[in-house]
């Protein structure tokens, strides 16, 4: 499967778009998430969002710390076009 790659532009506009705000404001929000899950997911805890999945850390094989994620179900079904995520997100 090769995968068209969708930039953090693209997203900010997306759900600047969706949320009627500034892409300022969106891009905001966005980059907050990113460090809270990204903080928390150094500290060794997980980091769970409903609808997209789990971030969460481990020790690889060698001793290296890596972060792992696993995909939320309904995510898993809308890549396998069971469902079309902009039906499932209106």
């Amino acid at each position: 499967m090769n995968a068209e790659k969708v930039t953090t532009p693209a997203l900010v506009k997306e759900v600047a778009a969706r949320m009627g705000c500034y892409k300022k404001d969106a891009r905001e929000v966005l980059e907050h998430f990113a460090d809270v899950v990204g903080e928390n997911v150094r500290a060794g805890k997980s980091a769970q969002f409903t609808g997209l999945g789990v971030l969460y850390p481990v020790i690889s094989k060698r001793g290296v710390k890596v972060v792992k994620f696993r995909a939320a179900t309904s995510l898993m079904d809308d890549a396998r076009n069971k469902t079309k995520l902009t039906e499932k997100s209106r």
